[in-house]
């Protein structure tokens, strides 16, 4: 039965809820609809036990009330019931560094409520479906290793554990994988294809080694068994790239994983905006002229008065303004502009003529 019911009355002869007294264990409620005769309270809790329903309806000619007793029993959930039935000893002797790890646990909903903890380290590469909680292939370390599994729900929390231990046979030879490039497990590169290489010890051929890169099989991989030698080119991702190599025999497995973050340089074409003047072709009526305009992408500027280079300008690095007073002489020469970098150039080129009349006056005509 559920906490919550409706509860549904007709009431007569009353006009308007504030005509309706409705209380559930004495508590007054207002969270009622009534319309025409029709009285509707919805999700009305109840407490455990004997619950008092109550509805009272008045006018000016009296009241009337009427009640309902609702007896509410919760259900009790039972509390996590957690045993370790693999292995099935404590102590246990395991034969190899990698272990299955069973068991039963009761009353509890999902695999979130469960807990997996080996020599006190959390651990979540377990599935747990029903009531059946397993995690395969879980490595643990030489000597004694304690395995704790825990479940709950609302009610509680109910755990298990068990010992297993391991002593390495003097004679076994596990795989062993050295990364010699790149020799850090964190590598930060801008080049779009890597080399990665190194070595793998103890394994017959590449059947023994598995090799991933983003979660997907690299199928360019060579191993050269009789040097222990293995390369495999590979292209990069945008952003972080896993490459995980494991290697297995007989006698147990080795893994290495790196971390590769690729971010490619960027790289923009200069931009010139010209400011001053505010054309390419000026007819000048003074003997000073002004140029002015803001440079984007790059901080490498050149200036030429007719085709020479010249110093006589300012450029601010910082907020790319380039400026260059300039004097003018009769007659018709260019200033150029040129900004670069690695990627390319932009350049802008001024004409600035000057024209003297037969009287000495200076004209100015702006060219279309």
């Amino acid at each position: 039965m559920s906490r919550f019911i409706k509860v549904d009355a007709n009431i007569l002869n009353v006009v308007g809820e504030n005509n309706i007294t409705f209380s559930v264990n004495g508590d007054l409620l207002t969270n009622f609809n009534f319309s025409g005769n029709k009285f509707v309270a919805n999700n009305v809790a109840l407490k455990n036990g004997k619950n008092i329903i109550r509805i009272k309806g008045q006018n000016n000619q009296g009241y009337a009330t009427d009640e309902s007793i609702v007896f509410y029993k919760s259900i009790v959930n039972p509390k996590p019931n957690v045993k370790i039935t693999s292995p099935g000893q404590s102590p246990f002797n395991s034969p190899s560094l990698y272990v299955n790890i069973r068991a039963t646990i009761l009353n509890v909903s999902s695999a979130n409520k469960v807990t997996f903890k080996l020599n006190g380290v959390l651990h979540n590469n377990f599935t747990f479906s029903g009531n059946i909680f397993e995690a395969n292939n879980i490595l643990i370390k030489e000597g004694n290793n304690t395995v704790n599994i825990s479940g709950k729900n609302s009610t509680g929390v109910d755990s298990d554990q068990t010992i297993i231990s391991f002593k390495k046979p003097a004679q076994n030879k596990p795989p062993k994988i050295v990364v010699s490039y790149p020799s850090s497990p964190r590598f930060n590169t801008n080049n779009k294809m890597i080399l990665i290489s190194g070595q793998i010890q103890n394994v017959e051929n590449s059947n023994n080694v598995s090799v991933t890169m983003n979660g997907n099989t690299v199928k360019n991989f060579l191993f050269d068994s009789y040097f222990d030698d293995f390369q495999c080119e590979l292209q990069l991702q945008n952003g972080i790239n896993i490459f995980n190599i494991k290697a297995f025999n007989n006698d147990g497995k080795d893994e290495s994983i790196v971390s590769i973050e690729y971010a490619p340089i960027e790289c923009k074409n200069p931009i010139i905006n010209l400011k001053s003047p505010n054309s390419n072709s000026v007819t000048a009526s003074s003997s000073r002229g002004y140029i002015s305009a803001v440079i984007d992408n790059t901080q490498n500027v050149e200036f030429k008065i007719d085709g020479v280079a010249s110093q006589g300008f300012n450029f601010n690095v910082n907020n790319g303004v380039f400026s260059s007073m300039i004097n003018l002489s009769p007659g018709t020469h260019d200033y150029e502009i040129n900004a670069f970098n690695t990627c390319g150039s932009a350049s802008e080129i001024i004409s600035f003529h000057m024209e003297i009349y037969h009287n000495g006056t200076i004209t100015m005509k702006r060219r279309n």
